[in-house]
């Protein structure tokens, strides 16, 4: 499986990595090395998400932080990453 992702995603992952680093550069390296990581699980499982009543799938990536994404065929598309407070 491709994998591609958005604009979105990557826009909203540096807005996250940003506020993180305020605090620590560390923990901020070590949450997007963490969310790539289990992005690339998604290669080899891409049902791994569940799916949504729009026919997405969401994964939670991390305690907080949920990502969105649809697969096409032999594609898997990372759509956006989101907190799970926010809407």
């Amino acid at each position: 499986m491709k994998l591609i992702y958005s604009l979105n995603f990557e826009e909203k992952l540096e807005e996250i990595i940003k506020y993180i680093s305020k605090d620590s550069e560390n923990n901020a390296d070590d949450f997007k090395i963490n969310v790539y990581d289990k992005i690339k699980d998604l290669k080899q499982f891409p049902k791994l998400g569940s799916l949504t009543h729009d026919n997405l799938r969401k994964l939670t990536i991390h305690k907080n932080y949920i990502i969105y994404y649809k697969i096409q065929q032999t594609t898997i598309i990372i759509l956006t990453i989101k907190h799970v407070k926010k809407k």
